[in-house]
């Protein structure tokens, strides 16, 4: 390993941005959390995401 590097062209961020997919924060209350985590996970969970409405009839 060098001493020293020199990161004066680096820039900061993901090194790879994933086409069409945007990074968001969102703030969802604790009970909202629950019940997505207690929601059985169905063999097609990758391809069809759980909805929230689904989780509200838990």
């Amino acid at each position: 390993m060098r001493k020293e590097y020199d990161l004066g062209d680096a820039t900061r961020g993901r090194a790879v941005d994933k086409p069409g997919k945007t990074r968001i924060t969102i703030m969802l209350d604790d009970d909202v959390v629950a019940a997505f985590r207690a929601a059985p996970a169905t063999p097609d969970a990758a391809t069809k995401p759980r909805s929230i409405a689904h989780c509200a009839s838990i």
